[in-house]
């Protein structure tokens, strides 16, 4: 059974609900340095995952209660805009599962938005994180506008790439800067 059959259940009237939130999860595999006294490599035990079953699904950050205690004025009064990241879930040795989207999907099976503008590319920065690129006409911009609370939404779409896998998209970080 698969994380994305997981997060979609029977509710007992011939329908099914699922869960359009981006789920917190943890692998039962990759603790390969759990005992190992010296740390060889991150092995993200967890990360936010999104499946071709989910719809589209989303992560908001600042949390509501996050903001309520930081944030001294509502988004609204503020002209916030943000450099929004991705990091992915590396893979051992460069080799992920097949399914599982990255960068390279972006358009092809892989959708993102951020307070439902567009991303329209990816800019690498590092192995395995990224800067979102705004939808908006404008090559030289790469800050999304905060929404009226001063939060950044990603929502993602996962969409059926092949008949022999299920398609997902893992997701360790996401970093408004």
């Amino acid at each position: 059974r698969n994380v994305a059959d997981a997060l979609v259940y029977d509710r007992g009237d011939g329908s099914k609900r699922v869960f359009h939130n981006l789920t917190l999860v943890q692998s039962e595999n990759n603790h390969e340095n759990d005992q190992c006294p010296i740390l060889i490599s991150i092995d993200y035990a967890d990360y936010y995952f999104s499946g071709e079953k989910m719809g589209w699904t989303k992560l908001t950050v600042p949390t509501p209660r996050y903001a309520a205690a930081y944030t001294e004025t509502s988004g609204k009064d503020l002209d916030l805009k943000g450099l929004v990241m991705v990091c992915h879930v590396l893979c051992p040795w460069g080799e992920c599962p097949d399914g599982d989207l990255s960068e390279k999907d972006l358009g092809k099976g892989l959708e993102l938005r951020v307070n439902s503008k567009k991303v329209k590319d990816m800019i690498k920065l590092g192995d395995h994180c990224f800067i979102l690129v705004p939808d908006d006409n404008n090559n030289n911009n790469k800050y999304f506008p905060a929404n009226d609370r001063g939060q950044y939404r990603l929502e993602v779409l996962v969409e059926k790439t092949s008949e022999d896998f299920e398609s997902y998209f893992r997701l360790t970080s996401l970093i408004v800067l």
